[in-house]
């Protein structure tokens, strides 16, 4: 129902994926951000691409204050302020940053979560998250770029600083998540009045409004941008979150029917197989083609 564009651009389509970055942004906390980053990484490693399901590595990239550990139910241990200490004694040592190889990356830092979804999680101690500069955030984008993974799921701090707004200008895509509120409506405003400090590309944003009402029907935003999609209250998402669970994973529900349209607009997969329509009859009469 809603129209995939962005500002007054061309329609969206459907981005190709061969190894794609994603960021999950919103200048405001409380608006479900950590919630859509899990629901898409549950959703789309479900989902197949050439025959094959996606890898996903999900980024917690608020370097200070992340919360991705909490919304996956997972002790963040080992984290990415490992690899940020690692990088400054190397740094220090041979006066430079080494490249670093995908295995070492993947089997020192990352926590398996299941086998489609990986997680580097963030600081659990934001005084060591302050060693972390623009260098650093620059290194750990671009060698995760290099390990074998078909999607990188980024959750992004609200904050823009220098270091916050490296992994926005590395992603292919950024979903900007919104509510509905006034103050959110405001803070994304003056996030793409100011999109020309940073290199980052209008036609790379989504606009997705989350924690809609059901029953609202107009979803007004008084922002210029369309949205890509719109995600209704889901009465069940914060308990899900406390246990770490996907509360897409009812595939009935309208929540997971919009997170999964969500996905397919983010990234070009496999259509799905149609399933049998229940109501067409026994197997008998389908087999047989009786009728009355």
């Amino acid at each position: 129902p809603f129209p995939v564009r962005i500002g007054l651009s061309q329609p969206v389509t459907s981005v190709s994926l061969q190894q794609m970055t994603i960021s999950v942004y919103s200048p405001k906390g409380g608006v479900g951000k950590s919630t859509i980053v899990r629901e898409l990484a549950h959703v789309l490693s479900d989902m197949k691409r050439n025959g094959r399901r996606l890898k996903i590595l999900v980024l917690d990239a608020d370097w200070e204050f992340g919360d991705v550990d909490s919304a996956f139910g997972i002790c963040p241990s080992p984290n990415v302020m490992d690899w940020v200490k690692r990088i400054c004694k190397d740094r220090e040592c041979l006066g430079y940053i080494p490249a670093y190889s995908p295995v070492d990356i993947v089997s020192r830092y990352v926590i398996e979560y299941d086998d489609q979804i990986h997680i580097l999680a963030g600081s659990d101690n934001a005084m060591e998250a302050a060693r972390l500069d623009c260098g650093i955030a620059e290194v750990i984008m671009d060698n995760l770029r290099r390990c074998d993974y078909d999607l990188i799921l980024v959750d992004n701090c609200n904050t823009l600083k220098d270091t916050t707004v490296i992994p926005l200008e590395k992603s292919d895509l950024i979903l900007l998540i919104l509510s509905l509120d006034t103050s959110t409506v405001q803070d994304a405003r003056n996030f793409l009045d100011a999109l020309s400090e940073f290199r980052i590309e209008k036609s790379n944003i989504r606009m997705v409004i989350n924690q809609v009402p059901l029953d609202d029907k107009k979803c007004e935003l008084g922002i210029s941008h369309v949205a890509t999609c719109i995600i209704h209250t889901n009465q069940d998402a914060r308990s899900f979150a406390n246990v770490g669970e996907a509360a897409s994973s009812d595939k009935r529900s309208l929540f997971s029917k919009e997170i999964r349209a969500l996905a397919r607009i983010a990234v070009a997969v496999d259509e799905e197989p149609e399933k049998p329509d229940k109501g067409s009859g026994g197997f008998w009469r389908r087999l047989f083609g009786r009728k009355r």
